[in-house]
């Protein structure tokens, strides 16, 4: 069984020629690179849409206001 080591071109280890497989790795890279963007933005929003609650289901109390 094969493993590619931390750091290794998967894509090389398929058979590609080293100039594809380098591309091929670089777009891989951008795309889990933007996936986790967008998914670190959706979470960034969800939890702006979320209600928290403490351990008897009560939502959060208001702020009392500290200006004059």
């Amino acid at each position: 069984m094969h493993f590619t080591p931390v750091g290794g071109n998967v894509f090389v280890d398929l058979g590609f020629e080293p100039k594809e497989a380098a591309a091929l790795k670089a777009e891989s890279q951008r795309i889990i690179s933007e996936k986790l963007s967008t998914k670190g933005s959706l979470m960034t929003e969800l939890a702006g849409c979320v209600s928290f609650h403490d351990a008897e289901g009560n939502p959060p109390r208001a702020r009392e206001s500290t200006e004059p």
